[in-house]
C-alpha cells in the first residue's frame, strides 16, 4: 500500500508539473535522440531505458542495473553539425547513480552585418551543452528516477547557463509481457542569452514496450511506442521495433509519426559479452543528407 500511495503521488506531481510550465521551444539538442539503439528504435525508448541510457531517456532506467554501464555515443547529425554524448551508471545496493555530459557542437555559422552581403564578415561556432547527475530506484515493482542538468549555451560572444529537472517511473509487466514508463523532461529555466532568455524544451513522454513471447532465432521480437508531448511544440508518436538474433546481435527499424523532417529508422546491435555496439541511421527528406549515430556499451 506504502509503494502504491507513493507511486500515485510521484504521478499527480509529474503531471501538475508537466501542465504548469511556460513555453519551450528552444534548445533544441535536448530533443536530438542518443545512444545507438534508441535511435534506430526511433526514440521509442521511455519503457526500455536501462542502466546509463536511461540518465538520456528516462531516469527511472537507472535502476533497472544491476551491474555499473557506460555507454558512449558519437552522433553525425545534418551538415558538419555533431553531438557527443558520454554517461556512466553506478549501482551500490539498492541506490543507483548517474553522471552524464551532452555536447552539441555547430560549426561554421557566418556572420553578417545589417546589410546583405556576397562574403560574410567572419565564421563563428554555436556550442549547446550539459552535464548531468541523476538518482533511481525500486521502490516495490516500480522504478522512480530524478536527474538533474546543468545547461550552457554559447553563440558568438555570448553564453548562459541554467538547470533543469527530469523525472521518470517504469513499471516492467504491467501486463504480461508489457511494460510502462513516463518521464517529464527539461524543467527548468536559462538565463538570459544578451537580453532574452532561451525558453527549455519542456517535454512529456510515455511509452509502452511489448516482448512477444515466440523465440525466433533464440530471441524474442519486441516492439515498442512512446507518445511525446512538446510544450509549444510538436506532438508525436514513435514505433520501434527490435528482433535479436542468437544473442549475439539484433536488427531494428523505427518510425515517426508528426514528423516533418524525419519519418524512418534502421539500425543493428553487436553484442559480445559485457560490451555492445550500436549503430542506427535516419535519412532526412528534401536531400538534407542522412543521420548517423554510433554508440558503444560497457557493464563492468
Amino acid at each position: 500500500m506504502f509503494y502504491k500511495k507513493t507511486i500515485l503521488f510521484f504521478l499527480l506531481a509529474v503531471v501538475q508539473l508537466a501542465t504548469a510550465q511556460g513555453s519551450a521551444t528552444g534548445l533544441a539538442f535536448l530533443r536530438v535522440d542518443v545512444e545507438g539503439r534508441a535511435a534506430g528504435m526511433a526514440g521509442a525508448y521511455t519503457a526500455l531505458a536501462k542502466n546509463a541510457s536511461g540518465a538520456f531517456w528516462n531516469p527511472a532506467g537507472l535502476a533497472a542495473g544491476r551491474d555499473n554501464d557506460l555507454v558512449l555515443t558519437h552522433h553525425v547529425w545534418l551538415s558538419d553539425i555533431s553531438q557527443e554524448y558520454a554517461a556512466a551508471a553506478f549501482t551500490s545496493g539498492q541506490h543507483h547513480f548517474s553522471v552524464s555530459v551532452n555536447v552539441f557542437n555547430i560549426p561554421g555559422i557566418e556572420i553578417r552585418g545589417e546589410l546583405p552581403t556576397s562574403d560574410p564578415d567572419g565564421v563563428v561556432d554555436a556550442l549547446n551543452f550539459y552535464s548531468a547527475v541523476g538518482y533511481a530506484r525500486e521502490m516495490g515493482t516500480w522504478r522512480v528516477g530524478i536527474g538533474l542538468k546543468y545547461l550552457y549555451e554559447k553563440y558568438f560572444l555570448h553564453a548562459a547557463s541554467g538547470w533543469a529537472v527530469d523525472l521518470g517511473v517504469q513499471k516492467e509487466n504491467i501486463l504480461p509481457q508489457l511494460d510502462w514508463g513516463i518521464t517529464v523532461q527539461n524543467m527548468g529555466k536559462m538565463n538570459p542569452l544578451d537580453r532574452v532568455a532561451t525558453p527549455l524544451p519542456m517535454i512529456l513522454r510515455t511509452g509502452l514496450a511489448y516482448t512477444i513471447d515466440y523465440s525466433v532465432l533464440n530471441g524474442k521480437p519486441l516492439v515498442s511506442m512512446d507518445f511525446e508531448y512538446v510544450k509549444e511544440g510538436p506532438t508525436a508518436a514513435r514505433m520501434g521495433v527490435e528482433f535479436p538474433i542468437l544473442s549475439l546481435m539484433a536488427v531494428r527499424a523505427g518510425y515517426y509519426f508528426g514528423s516533418e523532417y524525419k519519418q524512418w529508422t534502421a539500425g543493428l546491435g553487436i553484442y559480445v559479452q559485457s560490451f555492445r555496439f550500436d549503430y542506427a541511421l535516419a535519412p532526412y527528406p528534401y536531400d538534407l543528407g542522412i543521420s548517423h549515430t554510433l554508440s558503444v556499451g560497457l557493464e563492468f
